[in-house]
């Protein structure tokens, strides 16, 4: 059961940073409105670490996609030692 709930927190956290990404591609959006405004923030305390480690390549971000595939990775290995042990 906690190993559902924890495939389902990376899941949703993997999909805000999606939509982040999406986001940024559509100029029109005010950033400063709900639901925006959240999706940003949620997204940000993701991103902002791995910004600072990885710097844009040609003016290209690509810190989301480094922080999906460690999230991928990390809820991976959480989910299954959760599930090894019955939870």
């Amino acid at each position: 059961m906690i190993s559902l709930i924890v495939y389902y927190l990376f899941h949703i956290i993997f999909v805000v940073i999606l939509l982040e990404c999406l986001l940024s591609w559509i100029p029109n959006i005010d950033r400063n409105k709900q639901p925006f405004k959240f999706i940003h923030n949620f997204a940000e305390l993701f991103l902002s670490p791995a910004r600072m480690i990885i710097p844009p390549i040609g003016g290209l971000d690509i810190s989301p996609i480094f922080v999906m595939i460690l999230l991928q990775f990390c809820g991976y290995a959480i989910v299954r030692a959760l599930s090894a042990y019955g939870l």
